[in-house]
């Protein structure tokens, strides 16, 4: 079911606890212009990318994941990573778009 605790708690399953790239290929995910990246768990609201490419990446909080749910932005393929503004735009566009955690119906 895709609503916002299933999904967040989905992120989570999905993160791991450390910086380091994950040997576990089922925890890599990739961006729409195929970057690839993982999730680090920062606590239980809050989440880092992490990227081999040294990019300046920024925390994304449950709060901002649950809004992008709410204003339609989850499983919506037809969106432009702009439409999600900040933070991260990418990786949130690339999260709430991958099979793993927008579970289609």
């Amino acid at each position: 079911m895709n609503n916002k605790n299933n999904i967040w708690q989905r992120i989570l399953d999905y993160s791991t606890n450390n910086s380091k790239r994950p040997t576990d290929k089922s925890l890599i995910f990739s961006t729409k212009t195929g970057i690839e990246f993982w999730i680090q768990r920062i606590d239980d609201k809050t989440i880092l990318p992490v990227n081999t490419k040294g990019s300046k990446l920024f925390r994304i909080n449950r709060d901002v994941i649950q809004d992008d749910i709410e204003n339609n932005r989850g499983g919506n393929p037809n969106l432009k990573t702009d439409d999600f503004g900040t933070p991260a735009p990418a990786y949130r566009y690339a999260l709430l778009n991958d099979p793993r955690i927008w579970l289609k119906n």
